[in-house]
């Protein structure tokens, strides 16, 4: 077992280990968006005690460095499967895809591919789970080029996109990340990591605000799903 499940696993004594493990995800997101994410954070934080979060703030630090120790991996994905592979993740259905697997796909996507001379590659990921398939991507496509990347990644899973959102920007992808489902087109919330708020031609305060506007608009017509994820395709890239 990793030291990071070790630590998470003396959390919480009486709670479920994925009520710990979505705390330490949604604890270490808020962490690592420069605070464009405090509120969500302190919200957060007011459910565990003081020297709970102090094991939450070591359980992040052993995750940086094992990213460290294993470039581009979803170590995330591991450890929760580490946690909940025995019970819930498994009786869900949910499995996170090995990392050769990532591999082979991101070979087979990037072979023959002719970039462009200049600009942003806009890359999709439908169902990203913990972020896997956009962290092999980019070990393809190399550091001199993650910058180029407009990755938009989706889930319906409110800690799968937590996991996307560490994984994305500790490894510097300019990702937006989108808790929605990709079938319907609803979307919940929607978080540009800072590798993309650097890189993309929009600012922080207009991307709060254009998603802003889109949730006033599904209230005004709830029968209605957001159409959040072509029309940031048209207003992105």
């Amino acid at each position: 077992m990793s030291e990071v499940a070790k630590l998470l696993n003396n959390i919480g004594q009486g709670r479920m280990q994925a009520e710990v493990f979505a705390s330490f995800s949604r604890l270490t997101a808020c962490a690592l968006a420069f605070q464009t994410r405090e509120a969500e954070y302190l919200e957060e934080a007011k459910r565990w005690k003081r020297e709970e979060l102090d094991a939450f703030g070591q359980a992040m630090g052993a995750l940086i460095n094992e990213m460290e120790d294993h470039p581009f991996e979803d170590r995330l994905g591991t450890i929760y499967m580490e946690l909940l592979g025995n019970g819930g993740a498994q009786r869900g259905g949910e499995f996170h895809t090995p990392k050769c697997i990532c591999d082979m796909m991101s070979k087979v996507v990037m072979d023959g591919y002719e970039w462009p001379e200049h600009g942003a590659v806009s890359v999709s990921e439908p169902s990203c789970g913990g972020g896997a398939q956009i962290l092999s991507l980019a070990e393809a496509v190399g550091k001199a080029r993650i910058h180029r990347l407009r990755v938009q990644a989706v889930d319906v899973s409110r800690v799968a996109c937590d996991m996307c959102y560490i994984n994305t920007t500790l490894w510097s992808i300019p990702t937006v990340v989108i808790h929605g489902n990709t079938l319907s087109l609803e979307t919940w919330g929607a978080w540009p990591n800072w590798a993309m708020i650097q890189n993309a031609p929009i600012t922080h305060r207009q991307w709060m605000s254009m998603t802003a506007r889109r949730q006033e608009d599904s209230h005004r017509q709830e029968s209605k799903p957001i159409q959040l994820i072509p029309a940031m395709q048209a207003e992105l890239f």
